[in-house]
C-alpha cells in the first residue's frame, strides 16, 4: 500500500513545456498526496543563530520535505525543462520558475483569446458522435477555466445547442420550448442528444437493412427469371431438335417406299 512517506511508482505527470496548466493541477495533487504543498506553498526559510533544539528538528523536517518536493518535481519534467530549475535550491524556487517560465498572466492572455475563438467557431461535425463532441466542447471549457476564465454551465448548453448539425433541430427547438435552459444541467442535455442520436442510428440501420433484402431479393428475382428465359429457350430447342427428327424420320421412309415402287416397275 503506498503511504503519505512514500514516492508514487510509476504514472507521474511528465510536463515537455506543452499544456503546463493541465501538468499544474496534476501536479497540486501529487504534491497534497505526498504532503509537499505547503512547503511548495511557503518555501524553506532560513534557521535562525538563536534556534531551539525543537526548531531545528523541524528544520530538519521542513528540509526532507523540501527534499522530497524538489525530487518529485526532477521526476516530473523532461531534460530541457529539467535544465532550467536544476540549479534551484528549494522546491519552491524550482516551482516558481516553472510558473513564471509557462504560466505568467501574459501567456495566459494570449492563450485565452485562441481558447475563446476556437470554442466560438467550434461546430459538431456530421461525423462526430454526440460523446466526441461534447468531450471536445469540454476540453476547451477546462482549457478556458485554466486561464482563469469563468464560463457557466448555461453558456455552454448554448454553445452546444447553437453548433449541432441539420439533424438535430427538430430536437434543438423542443429542447428550447419545452425545457428551462437557466437550470438545464449539461448531463441532462447529452442524454436527450444521445437518445435522439440513438433512434437515428437505430433508423438508418432499418433503412439499410431493408435496403439489402430488397437488393437481394431483385438480385434472385432477376437471376431467377433468366434462369426461366434460359430453360424455355432449351425446351424450345429440345422441341425443335425433336421434331427435325422426326421429320428426317419420316422422310427417310418415304424414300424408302418410293424406291420399292421404283423397282417393282
Amino acid at each position: 500500500m503506498v503511504g503519505s512517506g512514500s514516492i508514487i511508482q510509476g504514472g507521474l505527470p511528465i510536463f515537455n513545456g506543452k499544456m503546463f496548466d493541465d501538468w499544474k493541477i496534476k501536479m497540486k495533487a501529487v504534491f497534497q498526496f505526498q504532503d509537499v504543498a505547503e512547503i511548495i506553498e511557503t518555501g524553506l526559510g532560513e534557521l535562525s543563530s538563536k534556534a531551539t533544539y525543537e526548531d531545528k528538528k523541524n528544520y530538519r523536517l521542513h528540509q526532507k520535505l523540501d527534499d522530497k518536493a524538489r525530487f518529485l518535481l526532477y521526476q516530473c519534467v523532461d531534460s530541457q525543462i529539467f535544465n532550467k530549475i536544476s540549479q534551484a535550491e528549494t522546491a519552491k524556487e524550482a516551482w516558481e520558475i516553472l510558473i513564471k517560465t509557462y504560466g505568467d498572466d501574459k501567456h495566459k492572455t494570449v492563450k485565452l483569446q485562441a481558447l475563446k475563438r476556437k470554442f466560438e467557431f467550434l461546430m459538431m461535425e456530421d461525423s462526430e458522435t454526440v460523446a466526441q463532441y461534447l468531450n471536445k466542447i469540454q476540453e476547451l471549457v477546462n482549457a478556458m477555466k485554466c486561464c482563469g476564465d469563468k464560463v457557466s454551465e448555461q453558456h455552454v448548453i448554448h454553445k452546444v445547442l447553437r453548433s449541432l448539425p441539420p439533424k438535430f433541430d427538430h430536437l434543438v427547438i423542443t429542447i428550447e420550448e419545452t425545457k428551462n435552459l437557466a437550470t438545464l444541467e449539461i448531463e441532462e442535455l447529452q442524454h436527450s442528444l444521445e437518445a435522439h442520436e440513438f433512434r437515428m442510428d437505430d433508423r438508418k440501420h432499418c433503412q439499410e437493412q431493408a435496403l439489402q433484402v430488397r437488393t437481394t431479393y431483385n438480385t434472385k428475382a432477376k437471376s431467377f427469371k433468366k434462369e426461366g428465359k434460359h430453360r424455355k429457350k432449351q425446351e424450345e430447342k429440345s422441341e425443335d431438335e425433336s421434331k427435325a427428327g422426326k421429320d428426317q424420320k419420316r422422310q427417310g421412309k418415304d424414300d424408302k417406299e418410293w424406291k420399292k415402287k421404283i423397282e417393282v416397275l
